[in-house]
């Protein structure tokens, strides 16, 4: 049996304005606090000797301030399109992606939590590395699937009907061994590409994985060397 369908318009009276209380009120001191931040950003030293205006523009251009705002705007659209009325489809499936941009707001623990901040700096270092690993794996993924086709199409067309289906089994194939549905090579150089998958599939995982460890490893000694150079310092402030 079909589990029932959660509808937000048959929710419980009482339930239903609590739920609009509380985003209207969390929604009004995001949207306070957003704003006096867009305000106050001039008094940080990297604004000194710009213009007012301009050090806003620039703030309000900033990464997190972007997230900020995708999380806050989101709402007043869904309360704009709930004070129009109406339904409908198109409306309800617009409202629906609406609320689905408040993932957003999961980045704004980014300067709260310290781990966040940790793995931000840790993808930023290895930014390159990462991305030469991903244009490898392109790469390869293209030539293979290539191959794929050109030595299955005539043997099997409906499995391997053009070159981006073969690059979609190859895909696949490097994350399990049966590759994508039912569709498996029948011919000896197929079956070949198809194990050369399912091996280089590890070492795609493992690479990255590889980096991103490394990453964080030399983060936490950079924490660590830093401690150690203010340590001496706060001893002597104590004695």
């Amino acid at each position: 049996p079909c589990l029932p369908r959660f509808d937000h318009d048959q929710l419980p009276v009482g339930f239903a304005v609590g739920r609009d209380v509380s985003l209207a009120a969390i929604t009004a001191i995001f949207s306070v606090e957003y704003l006096l931040r867009l305000w106050s950003c001039v008094e940080c030293p990297e604004a000194r000797g710009v213009g007012a205006w301009k050090a806003r523009l620039v703030w309000a251009k900033s990464p997190l301030a972007l997230i900020d705002l995708m999380a806050i705007l989101p709402i007043y659209f869904e309360f704009v399109f709930s004070a129009q009325g109406g339904s409908g489809k198109s409306k309800s499936m617009l409202l629906r992606n609406v609320r689905l941009l408040r993932i957003f707001s999961v980045f704004r623990l980014e300067g709260p939590i310290r781990a966040f901040r940790t793995l931000r700096q840790v993808l930023t270092n290895k930014a390159q590395d990462l991305l030469v690993t991903v244009f490898g794996a392109g790469l390869f993924i293209l030539l293979l699937g290539t191959f794929v086709y050109s030595v299955e199409a005539l043997d099997s067309p409906e499995v391997f009907p053009d070159i981006p289906s073969a690059m979609w089994w190859c895909v696949n194939s490097m994350q399990s061994v049966a590759g994508y549905q039912d569709g498996y090579p029948k011919t000896s150089a197929g079956k070949a590409a198809g194990s050369i998958c399912a091996v280089i599939g590890v070492g795609l995982v493992a690479v990255p994985a590889g980096i991103i460890g490394a990453g964080f490893l030399e983060v936490h000694s950079q924490l660590e060397a830093s401690q150690d150079h203010h340590r001496p310092f706060r001893q002597g402030a104590r004695g």
